[in-house]
């Protein structure tokens, strides 16, 4: 008899996020305020227990035209303990900084650490909260505070394979009724 395997699942989710850039307060430029707020979406793939890939896109505003841009990927280690499930992750990616008064606009390669907790509201349906530091290699500024989002999210998730197996057994009629109609034509 076979065991149970995990089903590949795939989480997609959008989010509010709240950002702290942490540029130094006495910085030349003036990058109006420091808690910048913006959006994003993510996904994530869980081929297989405790190991999955992330991927996201967001985008936080502050103020005097300023802006940030983020593109990431990367591995994700997560636990499941009930209807929660904690997870870290590692993202490696693309970063635009827009600058005051739309003066420039530089990408920078960037690195994520980052973690939070996913909570299951039904089989369809995820709570997240997380938090994460970025790392921007070779921005201009010293960053003296600590650099990062907090961003509550909500996502759905689609375990593939039983989404396959019910499509499959939902078009088993009409496939056998196709069948029958070419057989007698």
């Amino acid at each position: 008899m076979p065991t149970a395997s995990r089903q590949l699942n795939v989480q997609v989710g959008g989010l509010f996020s709240m950002a702290n850039p942490g540029i130094a307060s006495d910085a030349t430029i003036v990058y109006g305020q420091m808690n910048f707020k913006g959006g994003g979406l993510y996904a994530t793939i869980d081929p297989a227990d405790h190991f999955g890939l992330e991927m996201s896109v967001r985008q936080v505003f502050g103020t005097e035209g300023v802006h940030e841009r983020t593109y990431d990927v990367g591995p994700r280690f997560y636990l499941s303990h009930g209807r929660f499930m904690p997870y870290g992750k590692v993202l490696f990616g693309r970063a635009v900084f827009n600058f005051p008064n739309n003066f420039a606009n530089q990408a920078f390669t960037e690195g994520t650490l980052g973690g939070g907790l996913d909570y299951r509201l039904n089989s369809v349906l995820y709570l997240r909260g997380e938090y994460e530091y970025q790392r921007w290699f070779s921005f201009g500024t010293q960053v003296t505070a600590f650099p990062g989002s907090l961003s509550p999210s909500v996502a759905v998730v689609w375990g593939l394979l039983s989404l396959w197996r019910k499509c499959r057994l939902r078009m088993r009629p009409v496939l056998k009724s196709r069948a029958l109609a070419d057989e007698e034509s």
